[in-house]
């Protein structure tokens, strides 16, 4: 019984560790989901729904749109278009364009930092650093680690 558990195991992790190239992109309704690459929304193009990239950095050239929110797990988001919700970036750094419009909040955690030129716009609050509720004015910046790559 124990060594078929283990048998059972061992191919299910040896099944997760081949790569795929469907688990790459996923296009949903919802959204985009990237692993493990860079997804660039191009001038005048726009997803629909959110855009989920782990990874690898999110990038929105002068003009794009992503209808959703924008979250990037150990790499960069560089915009220059319209984001119509959230911006959350983790383990990397938020890089905002002068045309750079987030209508929703923008969160930069752990290991992140913001780069914000003159003209770009944030309509929510804007959060930098590990927030943690009940611990309101604690520097949590000094506290900041990398992240594991996946």
């Amino acid at each position: 019984m124990g060594k078929r558990c283990l048998v059972w195991g061992a191919l299910a992790v040896a099944l997760l560790l081949i790569p795929t190239p469907a688990l790459a992109k996923t296009e949903l309704q919802d959204g985009i989901t990237i692993w493990n690459e860079d997804y660039t929304v191009k001038a005048d193009d726009a997803v629909e729904g959110d855009l989920v990239v782990f990874n690898g950095s999110a990038i929105l050239e002068r003009n794009s749109r992503v209808e959703g929110s924008v979250v990037v797990w150990n790499g960069n988001a560089d915009v220059a278009g319209t984001i119509e919700n959230d911006l959350v970036v983790t383990n990397g750094t938020i890089d905002l364009d002068e045309d750079a419009w987030v209508r929703g909040n923008m969160v930069c955690t752990m290991n992140c930092s913001v780069e914000r030129a003159p003209g770009a716009r944030v309509d929510g609050t804007v959060t930098e650093g590990l927030a943690l509720p009940g611990l309101r004015g604690f520097p949590m910046e000094r506290f900041r680690s990398a992240a594991p790559s996946i």
